[in-house]
């Protein structure tokens, strides 16, 4: 028999990997959300613990979720972006399987959307949360974005607030709520690393981003997570984003590819050409003074 239920009003997203450890806890903070109207789309990238039976225990207690499994790793970009074209919602939302919602998150962010009509994200401040889920003190680094001005001025600071916290405060933004239409109008997460923070800055192009000044989300950082700076190297940091990417040059080419990127997501827009160039010039400033700080590093120690 057909299913003729009205799409859900908001659709989130939680893309997996060997999440057993603390899949239950996120799945739990998204089901008993006081925004109600809701689907949960899992997509399991060929988890190899117990992820798929937790998942499918869900799916059999609970009609909004819904459950679909890779055949094999796809990475985390092509998983994540595999859930937002599952989604059915006027409004989309990311959740990692390792983070914490407070209950009122996505009330929050769906009723900020709806009283700033020109937005198409909002977001909530962040705290920091350790592998048992205490809070730690990260208050600096996920402080207030509060973006302001127009597309020009928000790609700017948006960029500026990345490079000097090394894009830490991305999944604060990242993990917000959007109009799933206008997230349709930007590039998909690529294969490379930090194409999410070249997604949120297209996206600062398009449209305005409402921060909501509580701390409703709670990001996890604990060994083995993708943000735990001890286990970051080539090969891991592009093993989580396309595990298809071999080659050492290969690997060097995907990670610096974001710098390129910007460029690209600038190019796409429809700004003014005077107001292209003026980006263009400031995409070029850090990677700049990454390579002079590289280069007065090498010779130094030459000395």
């Amino acid at each position: 028999m057909a299913d003729h239920q009205p799409p859900p009003r908001v659709s989130v997203g939680l893309p997996v990997y060997n999440g057993e450890r603390y899949l239950r806890e996120a799945i739990d903070a998204i089901l008993a959300q006081t925004f109600k109207d809701l689907e949960l789309i899992i997509s399991d990238n060929a988890s190899t613990d117990t992820t798929e039976r937790i998942c499918r225990e869900y799916v059999a207690s609970d009609p909004r979720v819904r459950y679909y499994r890779n055949i094999k790793n796809r990475g985390a970009a092509r998983n994540f972006n595999r859930v937002f074209d599952l989604a059915r919602g006027e409004y989309f939302k990311w959740a990692a399987v390792d983070d914490l919602v407070a209950l009122d998150n996505i009330e929050r962010c769906v009723e900020a959307l709806e009283q700033t009509p020109r937005a198409i994200l909002a977001y909530t401040l962040a705290t920091h949360i350790d592998a048992a889920g205490e809070a730690f003190s990260s208050n600096g680094v996920l402080g207030p974005v509060g973006l302001r001005g127009g597309r020009v001025a928000r790609f700017k600071q948006l960029l500026h607030r990345f490079n000097k916290d090394f894009g830490v405060s991305a999944p604060m933004i990242l993990f917000g709520t959007y109009r799933r239409d206008a997230l349709a109008r930007v590039r998909p997460m690529g294969g490379y690393f930090a194409s999410d923070l070249v997604l949120l800055a297209e996206l600062a192009l398009i449209g305005d981003f409402v921060e909501v000044p509580d701390r409703l989300l709670s990001i996890r950082l604990h060994p083995g997570s993708s943000s735990w700076p001890d286990t970051w190297s080539y090969e891991s940091i592009m093993e989580f984003y396309d595990p298809e990417v071999n080659g050492v040059a290969s690997r060097t080419f995907q990670m610096q590819r974001y710098h390129i990127e910007y460029f690209n997501a600038v190019a796409r827009s429809d700004l003014s050409v005077a107001e292209k160039a003026g980006l263009f010039l400031f995409c070029t400033r850090p990677p700049l003074k990454r390579l002079q700080h590289k280069l007065r590093t090498t010779l130094s120690g030459r000395s």
